[in-house]
């Protein structure tokens, strides 16, 4: 895949050429031996609560191996009032 031109206005296609890109890279395979940084996130429609998560992937041959040693699973944080140093 040939890296895409800088177009006036910003580093990227042209809006019109996004969905080609989206479809190219959607069937471009990655790279044995590569590792990555898979960090995908999910919202509500409203965008009022979303989760987000991440590890490090690594990619074999036939398949992929997480790379992060902390169990799967999930941590909750309250909110609460938060006050920081002044200098």
């Amino acid at each position: 895949m040939q890296p895409y031109r800088r177009f006036s206005g910003g580093a990227g296609p042209p809006l019109e050429g996004i969905r080609d890109l989206m479809a190219r890279l959607l069937y471009t395979p990655f790279p044995e031996n590569g590792v990555y940084i898979c960090k995908p996130s999910v919202s509500t429609a409203d965008r009022r609560h979303s989760f987000g998560w991440g590890d490090t992937i690594r990619t074999m041959a036939r398949r992929s191996v997480r790379m992060g040693k902390a169990p799967h699973g999930m941590m909750f944080s309250e909110p609460r009032e938060v006050s920081w140093p002044r200098d």
